[in-house]
């Protein structure tokens, strides 16, 4: 699978996590016994972990959306350098990108 990941399909799945619904997770998290056979159907792509007790609390936990929007925008902003340059020149831009963050910071 790893051979057929293109970036732009990698940018596009990052961007549905960030923006998708979660109208299904909430679904899930009201469906009883009965009715489990719809769940093939339901969309849990935001859904990190879900918890269901005995006395019948539902915990839901969805996947960090603002990291997911960092990255997708990182990735927007900074597209990867190895696919513009080669070589030395994709380390002295490296550098150079580094050493403008921290003095950025300073």
């Amino acid at each position: 699978m790893a051979g057929k990941l293109k970036r732009k399909g990698v940018l596009e799945r990052l961007e549905q996590i960030a923006f998708g619904s979660s109208n299904d997770v909430v679904k899930l998290a009201f469906t009883d016994e009965e009715s489990e056979g719809d769940l093939d159907s339901l969309d849990l792509t935001l859904l990190s972990e879900i918890k269901r007790t005995n006395n019948g609390t539902v915990e839901v936990k969805l996947i960090d959306r603002l990291k997911m929007i960092e990255l997708l925008l990182r990735e927007l902003e900074e597209p990867q350098v190895m696919q513009r340059s080669k070589g030395a020149e994709a380390l002295f831009t490296a550098i150079d990108r580094a050493a403008g963050k921290v003095s950025d910071d300073n």
